[in-house]
């Protein structure tokens, strides 16, 4: 599993076995679960799903260890997750990042923005990887993919000094996971120069951009490294050149000629009497 996941799965385990005392007592059910992501201040559904999904695991590792004969999340209902719309950086914020920033941040900026990678794909990127006109990316799941390296992005990385196997040199901060390090290390940057983004907004910027320059859904897929296209798919709704197309398809009925004798003949005063309308309809 990814080192973030790791992380994360050991925090909720760790907070679940203080809240609980005991994770293998037998008497431990669903409601116990609730209370403890009540307790715990978890108020995003993504972030209520993930704990369930977490100690849902946890649980099953237990019970062919032999530790437990149930699980107490089987019967805890998960919230709904609803994919919200992608958060593209502004253009202008984009072109300003490009041009304020040098050396490792710059090409961390490339890479996002440019090839669409996840902060934990910068950060596992090693110059091994970078060949003259490609990158070899390792993605979710250690899947891997080849995306062709535009001569800007590869002039970006070229920049760089090879003091290190690996492309960026964010990784001496042992505490938490490379790939938060290259996210906190570009926040960071983006907050110096008064630019409110997120590292993980470039690759918004990416998916969207692609998406609406080829229309082409299976291969912003491949080039994003998404395992299911149900997840490229939100990429398409900010694309307003095809939205307009559908909207501009649409045509309304023409209007209904007035009648002789009928209502669609009276007067507008008389349109809002609804008793006079019901009289000459009569």
């Amino acid at each position: 599993m990814a080192e973030s996941s790791i992380e994360k799965r050991v925090a909720i385990v760790s907070r679940w076995a203080a809240f609980i005392d005991d994770p293998f007592d037998a008497s431990i059910g669903w409601a116990d679960v609730d209370a403890f992501i009540d307790t715990s201040a978890m108020l995003a559904a993504k972030s209520r799903y993930a704990a369930v999904s977490h100690l849902h695991q946890f649980y099953l590792w237990a019970m062919r260890a032999g530790f437990v004969d149930h699980d107490p999340t089987a019967l805890v209902v998960r919230p709904r997750l609803t994919p919200g719309l992608p958060r593209p950086i502004n253009d202008v914020d984009l072109a300003l990042a490009l041009t304020v920033a040098t050396g490792p941040t710059r090409a961390a900026i490339v890479l996002g923005a440019w090839c669409g990678l996840r902060c934990v794909e910068m950060a596992r990127l090693r110059w091994v990887d970078v060949g003259v006109d490609s990158i070899r990316v390792r993605g979710k799941g250690d899947r891997e993919r080849v995306l062709p390296l535009p001569v800007d992005a590869r002039d970006a990385l070229d920049e760089l000094d090879r003091v290190d196997a690996y492309v960026l040199p964010w990784r001496e901060a042992r505490d938490i996971s490379p790939g938060r390090r290259v996210s906190h290390a570009l926040s960071k940057f983006f907050g110096e120069i008064g630019v409110d983004a997120t590292a993980h907004q470039l690759r918004h910027w990416c998916a969207t951009r692609a998406y609406a320059a080829t229309g082409d859904l299976a291969g912003v897929q491949d080039y994003l490294g998404h395992a299911s296209p149900a997840t490229t798919r939100i990429y398409a709704k900010l694309d307003p050149a095809r939205l307009r197309f559908v909207a501009d398809s649409i045509t309304l009925p023409a209007p209904i000629p007035a009648l002789p004798g009928t209502w669609l003949e009276m007067s507008d005063s008389e349109n809002y009497d609804l008793g006079a309308r019901i009289q000459r309809a009569d």
